[in-house]
């Protein structure tokens, strides 16, 4: 997939061996991602889409134990996922008051539910 270890040495300027041995752990991973983000693809395409073609190329590939992701076996054809219902719109938000006028606010109400309050009022 993609370019050889040789190609990459080349164009980050290093000979492949030294590129083998301190970033052996980069290209694997690096190549593990591509094939997860093709078999995802994939997967859209076969399931979410329902192109035969890549049904049956999905099914080799897990069959085999290629798919960069163990799926559960699929039985039958998976209906298209219906669309989302559109989000609610938000209820307008009040007018955010300033530190100043939210502490006046609170101070009116202070002794409300406290047992000072009695000897306030």
């Amino acid at each position: 997939m993609g370019r050889t270890e040789a190609e990459i040495a080349e164009l980050v300027g290093l000979d492949a061996k030294t590129l083998r041995k301190y970033y052996s752990r980069e290209l694997q991973k690096a190549s593990q991602m591509v094939k997860a983000l093709l078999d995802e693809a994939l997967f859209q395409s076969a399931i979410v889409e329902g192109k035969v073609g890549s049904q049956r190329l999905l099914y080799d590939r897990l069959r085999l134990g290629e798919a960069a992701v163990p799926l559960a076996p699929i039985q039958g054809r998976a209906e298209r996922p219906a669309k989302a219902a559109p989000k609610p719109k938000a209820a307008p938000k009040s007018e955010k008051l300033g530190k100043k006028a939210q502490a006046a606010l609170d101070a009116q109400t202070a002794d409300q539910g406290t047992s000072w309050g009695k000897i306030l009022n």
